[in-house]
């Protein structure tokens, strides 16, 4: 009777330690599984992030293109305008260049390109506005355009004002943040 309650408890051992290194091992799977579930998460919100940030280069580019090939036929227009002197050649050349100014002037492109930018850039936004409170919706626009390593050029053309504008701009913006001379505003504006 002794030897089978020894062997009875022996069984009984041997079952709940096998429970117990099944129960360990599903454990051990099911955190294994959760941690690359969150990795899986984290790259697809890494893939989509980068998606927008190439459309949003893709978008602002062709902004600066169009913008560029509009004042080359302004400048085109300008120079026939002056050189010929028929009376009804001017009039059409001056209301050609008016139509093309206003073009450059329309905001439906900007305007696109903003709420783009700012639902692409949501957590960059918050982490600006928590890092620097004070900054205006201007400034905030200058750091997303930096963000996306955009030339000042590039910039003024997007933004309609001039290359030193623009450099002015990014003056008073490194003396608001406060970052040195020495150190990139562009990279800085990308570490946040």
């Amino acid at each position: 009777m002794l030897i089978a309650l020894i062997i009875v408890s022996i069984i009984l051992l041997l079952i709940s330690y096998k429970y117990y290194e099944i129960n360990k091992s599903t454990q051990e799977t099911l955190l294994l599984l959760d941690q690359k579930q969150k990795d899986v998460d984290a790259l697809k919100q890494e893939i989509e992030s980068f998606d927008f940030e190439n459309q949003t280069v893709n978008m602002a580019l062709s902004i600066i293109q169009k913008n560029e090939m509009l004042e080359k036929i302004r400048r085109k227009i300008t120079k026939y305008s002056s050189q010929y002197e028929f009376q009804s050649c001017t009039r059409e050349l001056i209301e050609l260049d008016l139509l093309v100014f206003e073009t450059l002037q329309l905001d439906k492109d900007r305007d696109t390109l903003k709420l783009f930018i700012e639902k692409s850039n949501r957590d960059f936004y918050s982490k600006l506005n928590s890092k620097f409170p004070n900054l205006t919706n201007n400034e905030q626009r200058l750091c997303t355009l930096l963000r996306l390593n955009l030339s000042s050029k590039e910039i003024a053309n997007i933004q309609n004002i001039t290359e030193k504008s623009v450099e002015m701009n990014r003056y008073r913006l490194r003396k608001k943040i406060q970052i040195p001379s020495s150190e990139s505003l562009t990279e800085y504006i990308k570490s946040i």
